[in-house]
């Protein structure tokens, strides 16, 4: 465990030097996930205001908080492994990493954690700017923030798992963009970052409670605002455990297999 814990901390400061010798990429997805929920509570609130000042059950208010609290959650629970895996295999890189004694998913933890811890900072101001123009209408007390913060992590863990296990794919697929961008798009609309999921049809609200993805995003951002009482949030904290070590389980099958591939393409 103390080898863990040195290997963390060791790998975490040098994944920030890293980031910080690339400035300009690391703020140019800084500004993609910012700007998502920003456009999103734009319509929403134009959606209120032609509906008398209310869409749904939500008013122009309530959306504004919903959607900090989705970019908040979203910064820190999304992940790129899907995005740079394949490169990893076709340019060599993780044979490299195979040679290691620690598995190579430790290493893509903490160059996550590393992007976070420098980047959540840069949040903070944009959040100012969005309380003084979208006028959010927070209920957010302590029980609820101390609620949030385990549902919050068992969010970034389960999403982590998640898009690390569907980057394997790469050790089977030359190209996996379009495997990529299908995620991508299912992971938007049943997560809760289109709009609170509540208000789409009974039958996608049904759907997508039994997939994984609102687990990893709105769940975390329904506690925040207030909608779930302790029975549900402890019931979502259950779900949340349960997609998690059902994701882990599959994940060390796959990952056996896709090393027997990597090494019979490699012989």
């Amino acid at each position: 465990m103390l080898r863990y814990l040195r290997y963390y901390l060791t790998a975490t400061k040098t994944s920030m030097l890293q980031e910080l010798q690339y400035r300009v990429a690391m703020i140019i997805w800084l500004l993609v996930l910012v700007m998502e929920p920003i456009i999103f509570l734009v319509v929403w609130q134009a959606a209120a205001s032609a509906q008398g000042g209310v869409a749904g059950h939500y008013t122009a208010g309530e959306f504004a908080a919903y959607f900090m609290c989705v970019m908040v959650v979203n910064h820190l629970t999304f992940t790129w492994i899907i995005f740079e895996y394949s490169l990893l295999i076709r340019e060599g890189r993780l044979a490299g990493r195979l040679i290691h004694p620690i598995h190579p998913i430790h290493r893509d933890i903490c160059n996550n954690v590393a992007y976070k811890l420098l980047t959540v900072v840069l949040l903070v101001p944009v959040l100012v700017l969005m309380q003084i123009v979208f006028r959010p209408q927070f209920h957010i007390g302590l029980g609820q923030v101390l609620a949030f913060l385990p549902a919050l992590v068992l969010a970034a863990l389960g999403r982590f798992l998640l898009e690390w296990t569907l980057a394997q794919l790469a050790f089977w697929l030359v190209d996996i963009s379009a495997a990529n961008l299908f995620y991508m798009t299912v992971l938007m609309f049943f997560s809760g970052r289109v709009a609170p999921i509540d208000l789409f049809p009974a039958g996608f609200e049904t759907i997508a409670r039994r997939l994984p993805f609102p687990w990893f995003l709105a769940f975390p951002v329904e506690i925040l605002m207030g909608t779930l009482d302790l029975p549900a949030i402890l019931n979502g904290y259950a779900v949340q455990l349960a997609w998690c070590a059902g994701i882990l389980l599959f994940l060390q099958g796959i990952w056996k297999a896709a090393i027997r591939q990597f090494g019979a393409v490699g012989a």
